[in-house]
């Protein structure tokens, strides 16, 4: 990062503000006339200030907030006036979307007491104020289960938590609730809501404008394409200013191109009518009525009803699946579910109730003993489980896109990436050209887009970019997890159109949403699925009639549903309760029809009487926690029992067990190294299956290797075609090297890297240039053992999703060399992507600040590491013996 600044204070105080004048920055290696990333910014921030940060996609939200936490950006940064004031002159925490990449420890204590170690708290308080931040947090039961047993919303309060620990001054939240549900993200504001109070400044960075409205009177910067182009009060930014006459203007939030949350949508509606109705008079009531009634009658588009897609139209039955049944929580007899296409059915459940692993079932993508999917069309069954041309036909049967299925991207066009999505459909060239032409309109884009290259779109862009190449393809279901997540307000809407068209076309969409307030105008069915993993299947009526169903999921009960509600049981059709325009209209003719204005109060009062009357909505479900924290102990129970041993002698006994094994002779020697390995597996619960990938690809290298020495070895007579010595002894020596790596491949997974950083810091120099270099080692080593198996597990999705979307399970060269491409490249575009969310995150938790960390504790010798040693060495000493026997 290259930084001018004309101007800068001598002496920042702890009470001076933060401020910054006429900042610039500008991406590194663009071009001279390329736009800025952020464009003259004026910004002021005081101590305990909480400010809001909205604006669209690639609008440079982040940009800012990585220059307000002093964090580097990737090119040049050029100001008037820059002045840090109370935030100081180190960087400031800063938490980020998506949390594994931002964890460095295996549990939420670790985390926290890596934290505190790298910004210098002492020894003795380390471990207490762990504790307190682990509590504030929520994560008390969950403080030393593993990230696996934990879902995404707890692992990114783990990273709250760890970001809050250290009470900086500033802390700056990049849509750090943007995967989250309600509930999670209710205990992330808490803990920021109480560092503000103790007097930090709050940066919130978000899209989801609903959560503005806790506090209207706070304070929020919107930018659109890199410049500030409002800041004032929430109030003010959604719901505009009253101008001459009470007419009202159009709210900024709309102007910045975001969507207004539910209420300040009802309200500007109303504010429109009313102001239609005073310029028309009564003539107004006999339009609107008419408009009303047209906007919610249900017209279907007859020849969008006749157009079916191009592969044969399936239904999609889950079973094995726990099912509520009648108005109680009740289990039904019945475990299985049968969707029809042609409807949009959405998947509503917290953080860690397992949508994701449900759709990724139903995609064929995650084996799962219990719960199966399966497509069925014309009376035949297309299972997983069969053939590869019935796995090919099943995997026809769905498009799917994932959280984030812009990182799935590989081509180097839009059209590439089109056609690679519809070539195994093997469309004639009009049928092609249509496809592409229609998902293009899907998201609000013309021909042009088709050469535009992926990489070089903003986020949001590439987003839009995978959400058209889903839709491209002519399946028979979409298959969509969290569309929403990250896109702007015109991106919903087109999002939101485009599936109405789906359906009409015949086509059935799965969709997990986190947003209701989005999903549910759309929804025909809805799963309501709990933290207990049980789902409620329902009608949208049905929801109405039983608002306490929110809570036995677990969720918040959304502002439109309470409307929509509230709109019902005074009267309106159940088919128009959905839109804020239908619901304004409706309002207004009742305000009409009783001669005075009917308050608006009436309706908030009444839906918060249904909360307190049938326990919907504000509170959340007392036995989630208990749930979540039972089913995860369950998970967490059979960790490895390598985790209590000093790490300095599990890696000596390895180390000792490898050169044994390499020594060991003959087939006997192979054969005892090989009980000896199934052993420790199985002894020290080593997770094994979790690199079942590497494993294989060296075992059939090994194959390979063996059949290749046998053909052109020399051992044997001269002109022999086969040489039994050189493949038996090539395959003597790969085996015992086989042997090493699935024992070595595992310890990273069994051996805390914190706890491995602690004791090579304790026999490494801590001081002075030496003690340095050892630290900057030491954290390498850390952060390798810790990203590694993260990393290996990554491949292996997006393996999985390639096979999803390319529909290739051919096992020829040709076809695993493109399924290696549309892995790869996704893949080595995600490492980047990583390795740049943790420099960030090292560098906001302030590691690298001082030589060496402090510790929150030394780890000791104890007698089990002595005898591990020992029972090692009886090991090594048996296979050396047993090379004497034979």
């Amino acid at each position: 990062m290259t930084a001018t600044v004309d101007s800068r204070p001598e002496r920042p105080s702890a009470e001076s503000q933060f401020v910054i004048a006429g900042m610039s920055a500008y991406r590194e290696g663009a071009a001279e006339d390329a736009p800025a990333l952020i464009d003259r910014v004026d910004m002021t921030l005081s101590p305990g200030e909480w400010v809001y940060v909205v604006g669209t996609n690639g609008s440079g939200k982040s940009t800012l907030g990585k220059v307000v936490a002093g964090l580097g950006v990737h090119g040049e940064i050029r100001a008037q006036h820059w002045e840090r004031g109370f935030a100081g002159q180190e960087p400031a925490p800063y938490v980020m979307q998506q949390p594994d990449a931002q964890l460095f420890g295996t549990t939420p204590r670790e985390e926290i007491v890596f934290a505190l170690e790298w910004l210098g708290a002492s020894g003795p308080d380390i471990l207490r104020l762990a504790d307190e931040a682990l509590s504030e947090a929520g994560l008390k039961e969950a403080a030393d289960l593993p990230w696996s047993a934990l879902s995404g919303g707890q692992r990114q309060l783990a990273a709250v938590a760890a970001a809050a620990a250290g009470h900086a001054p500033l802390l700056v939240f990049d849509e750090a609730t943007s995967m989250l549900d309600g509930h999670s993200q209710s205990l992330v504001r808490r803990l920021a809501l109480k560092r503000q109070r103790e007097g930090a400044a709050i940066v919130w960075i978000t899209q989801r404008i609903e959560e503005l409205e806790a506090d209207p009177e706070r304070r929020v910067l919107a930018i659109a394409g890199g410049r500030l182009v409002y800041d004032g009060s929430v109030r003010g930014f959604l719901y505009g200013d009253a101008s001459e006459a009470g007419a009202a203007i159009t709210p900024p939030c709309l102007l910045a191109g975001l969507r207004l949350p539910y209420a300040a949508e009802l309200e500007h509606e109303m504010t429109l009518r009313r102001r239609e109705r005073g310029n028309a008079g009564m003539a107004w009531h006999s339009r609107e009525t008419e408009r009303a009634t047209k906007a919610g009658a249900v017209t279907p588009d007859q020849a969008a009803l006749k157009r079916k897609t191009s592969c044969e139209t399936s239904l999609l039955r889950l079973e094995g699946l726990q099912l509520r049944s009648g108005a109680d929580a009740s289990l039904s007899a019945i475990n299985s579910l049968t969707l029809e296409p042609g409807r949009i059915v959405v998947l509503l459940g917290p953080n860690g109730s397992g949508k994701t692993r449900l759709l990724e079932i139903a995609a064929g993508l995650q084996k799962n003993a219990e719960t199966r999917a399966e497509f069925l069309a014309s009376g035949h069954i297309k299972n997983a489980a069969s053939g590869s041309p019935a796995r090919r036909q099943r995997l026809l049967a769905y498009s799917y896109a994932s959280q984030s299925p812009e990182e799935q991207l590989f081509a180097r066009s839009v059209e590439e990436e089109f056609d690679y999505v519809v070539r195994p459909y093997r469309p004639d060239a009009a049928t092609r050209r249509a496809r592409m032409e229609h998902a293009l309109q899907s998201v609000g884009w013309g021909d042009s887009w088709l050469a535009r290259d992926p990489y070089a779109m903003s986020g949001g862009e590439r987003r839009r970019a995978a959400l058209a190449s889903a839709l491209a393809a002519p399946a028979s279901w979409l298959l969509l997890d969290e569309p929403t997540a990250g896109l702007d307000s015109l991106g919903c809407e087109k999002l939101a159109q485009s599936l109405i068209e789906e359906r009409r076309s015949g086509r059935g969409v799965l969709l997990v949403s986190h947003d209701p307030d989005w999903s549910l105008p759309l929804a025909d069915e809805l799963l309501l699925l709990g933290a207990d993993g049980e789902i409620r299947r329902c009608s949208r009526r049905a929801l109405l009639e039983h608002p306490e169903w929110w809570e036995e999921a677990g969720l918040r009960c959304p502002e439109s549903y309470r409307a929509a509600r509230d709109a019902w049981r005074l009267g309106l059709a159940e088919e128009r309760i959905w839109k804020a325009t239908d619901i304004a209209a409706f309002r207004l003719s009742m305000e009409l029809d009783d001669g005075d204005e009917l308050s608006d109060e009436l309706y908030v009062t009444d839906g918060r009487r249904d909360q307190e009357e049938n326990g919907a909505g504000g509170r959340e479900a007392d036995v989630r926690p208990r749930q979540n924290a039972r089913r995860r102990s369950i998970s967490g129970a059979k960790r490895n029992r390598l985790s209590g041993f000093d790490p300095r002698a599990i890696w000596l006994g390895y180390v000792a067990l490898s050169l044994s094994m390499f020594a060991a002779r003959g087939w006997e020697g192979l054969a005892a190294s090989a009980v000896l390995t199934a052993a420790i597996a199985g002894l020290a619960r080593l997770p094994l299956r979790e690199y079942k990938g590497p494993l294989a690809a060296i075992a059939l290298f090994t194959v390979a290797s063996t059949a290749l020495s046998g053909l052109t070895g020399s051992s044997g007579e001269s002109g022999d075609w086969w040489h039994a010595a050189d493949s038996v002894a090539t395959f003597r020596s790969f085996a015992k090297t086989w042997l090493v790596l699935a024992i070595g491949i595992a310890l990273p997974a069994a051996i805390p890297p914190l706890r491995l950083r602690r004791a090579l810091a304790q026999v490494l120099p801590r001081r002075g240039g030496a003690g340095r270099r050892a630290q900057r080692l030491v954290l390498t080593v850390t952060l390798l053992l810790r990203f590694v198996p993260q990393l290996l597990s990554e491949w292996d999705r997006f393996a999985r999703i390639a096979v999803a979307r390319g529909k290739d399970t051919g096992r020829s060269p040709a076809a695993m060399l493109r399924r290696l491409r549309s892995t790869a490249v996704p893949f080595m575009l995600s490492l980047f992507r990583m390795g740049e969310t943790v420099t960030l995150a090292l560098e906001s938790r302030g590691v690298g600040r001082r030589d060496a960390p402090s510790e929150a504790e030394r780890l000791r010798w104890h007698a089990r590491d002595g005898v591990l040693l020992i029972l090692v060495a009886l090991a090594c000493l048996a296979l050396t013996m047993q090379g004497r026997l034979y």
